[in-house]
């Protein structure tokens, strides 16, 4: 979202219901209950969830179209292979110091 910036529409594709579920419902229960879960826990990741809802908001407010499309995990989506691959090299690489 960053990269393309809030005018140029976007479809998002993940294999996280969980983090697709954060970012376009669940946070709102967050803000009402000041980032506390249903069982009084706090949210994790929140600082995550607030920074890609800052981009989505600046998107709704230039109407811009975010979609959010969820992928079944380790199965045949080129993209989503893909993804894991660079995700793992990621992984692998030294933390800067």
């Amino acid at each position: 979202m960053q990269i393309a910036g809030k005018s140029q529409p976007l479809q998002i594709i993940s294999d996280s219901k969980y983090s697709i579920n954060c970012v376009t419902d669940w946070y709102r229960s967050w803000v009402k209950n000041d980032w506390k879960t249903s069982t009084g826990g706090v949210v994790q990741n929140q600082d995550l969830i607030k920074g890609i809802r800052e981009l989505i908001d600046a998107r709704d407010q230039a109407g811009t179209v975010t979609q959010w499309k969820w992928v079944a995990g380790h199965a045949a989506d080129a993209g989503n292979i893909a993804a894991d691959r660079l995700a793992v090299a990621g992984a692998k690489l030294p933390l800067p110091e």
